[in-house]
């Protein structure tokens, strides 16, 4: 999930979400990205707790029958499940932030590493090294950086003629 902002050369670290801009100056693009991660609803989470229930009591049977290791597997599977789900939702998504504006690449990721490049002899490198996969490098003469790795494959491909658009007005 990505969100795109403007920023105005007369408030160059202000950030508004439309662009204010004279015709012919150019804003610079914010890009704000980050991972999608959507958690489980209340009906979704009565579903998942029926199923353990329903797998539970289809346990019964090999129970029954002297193999006492089948209902503990689900019990055990059950509760791993339900700590994966609740791991993930309580964890930060990851995310990046990507401004090209005055002629500077600016890109920070969620650890807080920052990475600064001139837009002069920037360039977007799109690798898809299968149709699956698709990797985003700036590449300076001096420093590159993957951008869009807490994207999926969509809105990578979404990003690439956006982010080309902006260096080739950063270069101007």
């Amino acid at each position: 999930m990505y969100e795109i902002l403007c920023r105005s050369p007369e408030r160059p670290f202000a950030l508004s979400a439309h662009s204010d801009v004279p015709q012919g100056h150019h804003a610079g693009l914010v890009l704000h990205m980050r991972e999608n991660r959507s958690h489980l609803s209340e009906p979704a989470r009565q579903t998942f707790a029926v199923l353990g229930a329903m797998m539970m009591a289809l346990s019964i049977l090999p129970a029954m029958s002297g193999h006492w290791l089948v209902p503990a597997y689900c019990l055990m599977t059950m509760g791993a499940l339900v700590f994966a789900l609740e791991y993930n939702a309580r964890s930060k998504p990851a995310g990046e932030v990507l401004e090209i504006a005055h002629g500077t690449i600016r890109h920070r990721d969620a650890d807080g590493r920052a990475t600064h490049m001139p837009c002069l002899f920037a360039k977007l490198d799109a690798q898809a090294p299968t149709p699956s996969s698709l990797r985003l490098i700036l590449r300076s003469p001096k420093a590159s950086v993957e951008i869009g790795r807490c994207l999926g494959l969509e809105e990578r491909q979404a990003l690439i003629p956006l982010i080309a658009s902006a260096l080739s007005q950063g270069r101007r």
